[in-house]
This record gives structure tokens, sequence and C-alpha cells, in this order.
């Protein structure tokens, strides 16, 4: 059975798309999100691991 083609399931058509284009940007943002919470992480680590360094060095530096 072939259904025909009337305004209102036009209408159904374009109220997926909207949803699909709201899941996107939801998607999108979602992951955006997740790359800058990853990117603070590394850095966090970064100057983390840069200070424990420099305490290591200057403990040694001290002993002598």
């Amino acid at each position: 059975m072939v259904r025909a083609r009337t305004a209102n399931s036009a209408d159904d058509d374009l109220v997926i798309f909207e949803g699909a284009v709201r899941a996107m940007i939801l998607i999108r943002f979602a992951i955006s999100i997740f790359t800058l919470a990853l990117i603070g992480l590394a850095i966090s680590l970064s100057s983390a691991q840069s200070e424990q360094t420099n305490r290591a060095d200057a403990a040694i530096v001290s002993q002598r």
C-alpha cells in the first residue's frame, strides 16, 4: 500500500527533521563539552607533573 502524500504527512516529516536537528545540536554540544573537559584535564595533569618535577629538583639541590 502506497501512502498518499498530504499536507499532514509533510508536517510530520518536518517535525521529524526538526527533532533530528535538535539531536545533532545536542550531540555536538556534548562532544564539545567533553573535549573541553579533556583539554582541561591535560593542562591540569601537565602542570601537576611540572610542579612535582620542580620539587624533586629542589630537594636534590638542598641535600647537596
